[in-house]
């Protein structure tokens, strides 16, 4: 080490799990990643957390839900004027066939967001975490607008 500082404004930190928890609790969209046939899907989902699990409404008709998923990433994100932070969960995804559990999460509001293209979003599809990572870090902010069209 060449006894260099570090200026704490291009430092990243790493969130410990008690704080990735808190910013999954404290989100209600993320976005999904898993193999669908022959390519990777990305999808923008509504969830709730339920212990260490990840619960979201879908339609019975996804790919998500047609056979398990293991190591499937889930990401959520958020930043203001001066930082930034991204929290990624891995774990296993599975239907959930409990009816119960549909009954509870339509009771309490998990209501999807996406129109209901090919019928209604009666299926649950449960992540069980099993790795979680977060990150933080003060963002660079450039005034100056880049669209070209």
């Amino acid at each position: 080490m060449d006894g260099t500082a570090v200026d704490p404004e291009e430092r990243v930190e790493h969130l410990d799990e008690h704080e990735c928890w808190r910013r999954l609790l404290a989100n209600q969209v993320g976005r999904i990643a898993f193999m669908s046939e022959d390519r990777i899907e990305i999808v923008p989902i509504n969830y709730v957390v339920r212990d260490r699990r990840l619960v979201m409404r879908t339609s019975p008709h996804t790919p998500l839900i047609w056979t398990r998923h293991h190591a499937v990433p889930f990401e959520v994100d958020g930043w203001d004027r001066t930082t930034a932070w991204s929290v990624i969960a891995r774990g296993d995804v599975e239907r959930s066939d409990d009816p119960g559990a549909l009954a509870l999460e339509r009771e309490i509001g998990l209501a999807p967001w996406a129109p209901d293209e090919r019928g209604p979003r009666d299926a649950l599809a449960v992540l069980t975490v099993h790795e979680l990572t977060g990150r933080a870090f003060h963002r660079r902010v450039d005034e100056q607008a880049r669209w070209f069209w």
